[in-house]
């Protein structure tokens, strides 16, 4: 990266000084190296993963195969890192590039608005001075006595011509010492995108040093390696694979015993959210998700001293999202939309279908494109998935059988993790029957009110990061609704009876898709 010199063919705006490079193409270079951090990440994990049926493994060549695999382990490890590394160099590289394109743009505006201004002064001078030049031909022409009226007017010319010849002159002053002064920052400037360049090249080589390479066995940066493992792996290991990377025991999350002995896993869920998230640049909805986490725990944790059903019905409802998604982000990171296929196709084929359709695959293909609009609109197909297929039969369960007491607060007090954008109730202000447990009206909430200000997110530099660097248990608070007496004052009854009356009828319950005690 080299400032282009000035007057010259490659000069930039106003012919200054100027950085040449793409900020969206560093930045593509990031995103691509930062998915080759978590590929070889998830591929190093993985085989860890695999060499846990061989810890009961004793004897001489024990040792050395597990020696083997932690160093494998270690080295995707430290190549992971250091690609990671890379990647905020180069974004870091692009917002430099881009602030100083954007400032030297400012700078040559200046200049030209300061040199137009010096051209017109000087346009006005020249134009008084022929004016002068006409008033002296006319006195010349009335000999030695010309008219009062004419002398006057011609010392009148000459003096605005005087007043013009200064204000050019200054004008022309000036512009000149916008022009010095804008070279000079630009200079500079390009400077400092030299400097920064050198820096993230350092950094580059370090990365490309650090990364598994041909020579250990690996292929550089490693994606060739997790795409032959993510070819064989199935859904159940893709599952397996989630939990691993998210801390969760699978066999001891059980929604229907309340958050009190979940609630380590509860939390883990939003912890992996934004682990992943911020992993892939194309992971929008899992960003989401994570922006979300607070807001969602402070629902349970509002929903669990006054009802075991609803507390039930929601934890079970986070579970199946997790159940469905995460694996899909996991088989994805490893090999790709092509990697979540091949697992698919080992499935029995009357389990392919609820694993897996065609719209949310191609939702898949759509993010894997790296095109800024079918990315977005793969992640809003994800959302539709999650908000649908997933979950929207526990909703109908809670609008047939459950209370509509809850359901009222629920659609009055729905509170919107995406800064900017609009609560429930408040997005349908003028529908006074808006039911959040109807898919319909829940979607169109999302869609086009928290999904395009969540967009606004996505495509800011580090405002997702911003959103996410908070204390997860003081966002917490802010979305308590209130203690169980202040829910019970909000539904109009005594503290002491307001968990009996969220219950639904036994009758119901007994026709019921779900009832406490299942899991998805």
């Amino acid at each position: 990266m080299r400032p282009a010199a000035g007057g010259s063919a490659s000069s930039g705006p106003a012919g200054l000084p100027w950085p040449e490079g793409d900020p969206g193409a560093v930045r593509d270079v990031a995103r691509t190296i930062g998915a080759a951090a978590a590929t070889v990440n998830t591929a190093g994990q993985f085989v860890s993963l695999s060499a846990l049926p061989a810890l009961s493994w004793r004897g001489v060549a024990s040792g050395g195969f597990h020696d083997a695999v932690s160093g494998v382990a270690a080295r995707m490890g430290r190549g992971s890192g250091a690609l990671s590394r890379a990647a905020g160099a180069l974004n870091g590289l692009a917002t430099t590039l881009e602030d100083a394109q954007e400032e030297i743009r400012g700078l040559a505006a200046k200049v030209v608005e300061a040199e137009q201004a010096a051209e017109d002064a000087a346009d006005r001078a020249a134009l008084l001075d022929v004016a002068v030049a006409g008033a002296g031909f006319a006195l010349d022409a009335f000999g030695p006595e010309p008219p009062h009226a004419l002398v006057e007017a011609e010392q009148e010319a000459s003096d605005a011509a005087a007043r013009a010849g200064q204000g050019a002159g200054a004008a022309r002053t000036h512009a000149e010492e916008v022009r010095r002064k804008a070279v000079r920052r630009a200079e500079d400037l390009c400077d400092d995108c030299r400097q920064r360049d050198s820096t993230v090249a350092g950094v580059v080589r370090d990365a490309a040093d650090a990364a598994p390479t041909e020579a250990r066995g690996f292929s550089m940066p490693g994606a060739t390696y997790g795409r032959s493992v993510a070819k064989r792996m199935t859904v159940t290991d893709f599952k397996e694979l989630s939990f691993l990377r998210a801390g969760i025991d699978p066999y001891s999350w059980n929604p229907s015993e309340g958050l009190g002995p979940n609630d380590e896993s509860v939390r883990a869920v939003y912890a992996y959210y934004e682990k992943l998230g911020l992993e892939d640049d194309g992971f929008y909805w899992m960003k989401m998700a994570a922006i979300g986490g607070p807001l969602f725990y402070a629902g349970f944790k509002d929903i669990a001293p006054i009802s075991d059903y609803y507390e039930g019905k929601f934890l079970t409802m986070q579970k199946a999202i997790f159940n469905d998604l995460a694996w899909q982000h996991e088989a994805y990171l490893l090999g790709g939309a092509g990697a979540i296929g091949a697992a698919v196709r080992k499935l029995p084929e009357w389990q392919r279908k609820s694993a897996m359709d065609d719209q949310t695959l191609q939702a898949w293909r759509d993010i894997e494109s790296g095109d800024p609009a079918r990315v977005e609109d793969g992640n809003l197909a994800l959302i539709y998935r999650e908000q649908n297929p997933v979950i929207q039969d526990y909703y109908d369960d809670l609008d047939e059988h459950g209370s509509d007491l809850i359901l009222g607060q629920l659609n009055d007090n729905a509170e919107t993790p995406i800064p900017g954008s609009d609560r429930f109730a408040d997005y349908y202000d003028d529908k006074s029957d808006a039911n959040i447990a109807d898919f319909g009206d829940r979607f169109e909430w999302i869609s086009k009110e928290l999904w395009p200000k969540h967009l606004d997110l996505v495509n800011t530099p580090g405002a997702v990061e911003e959103v996410l660097d908070r204390d997860f248990d003081a966002e917490v608070d802010k979305y308590r609704q209130t203690t169980p007496g202040g829910i019970a004052e909000g539904l109009g009854q005594d503290a002491e009876d307001v968990g009996d009356s969220l219950l639904p009828d036994p009758e119901d319950l007994l026709n019921a898709p779900w009832v406490p005690g299942g899991t998805s």
